[in-house]
């Protein structure tokens, strides 16, 4: 009974190791996979997980994003965003946040990361949404 015990202990140990590897070697594959992409292609997989929206010209990938954008982008990875909004809503759209040039569109945004602690501003009453 103990032979059996112990081959059954080493058989789970060796699928185990070989489970393990076999995962190594897909997550691998897939940093391969996601290297050869071009920038595009990552910030459309980046948008289907619904981390990242581009703006009204596109994804605009040439340029360095606001600090607006940076902050929606962090929440959205945090998964918060639809927190954020439902949070904004039932508050009737009251602003929490001290800054006066927050758009329209990250008013829920700015609220959940400034009541959570996750920004400051550039001064007591700017976030600086508009600075790189």
């Amino acid at each position: 009974m103990r032979k059996i015990g112990k081959f059954l202990t080493a058989s789970c140990l060796v699928f185990a190791m070989s489970f393990s590897g076999l995962a190594q070697l897909a997550q691998e594959a897939e940093a391969q996979e996601t290297a050869q992409l071009s920038a595009a292609e990552k910030a459309e997989r980046l948008r289907d997980l619904g981390l990242f929206r581009g703006s009204d010209r596109g994804f605009e990938l040439e340029r360095v994003p606001t600090r607006i954008e940076a902050l929606a982008m962090l929440v959205r990875l945090l998964g918060k965003e639809a927190e954020a909004s439902d949070a904004f809503r039932s508050g009737g759209g009251a602003i929490l946040h001290p800054f006066q040039d927050v758009p329209e569109w990250a008013q829920a945004i700015v609220n959940y990361a400034w009541q959570h602690k996750l920004t400051g501003g550039v001064s007591p009453d700017r976030f600086g949404s508009q600075q790189p």
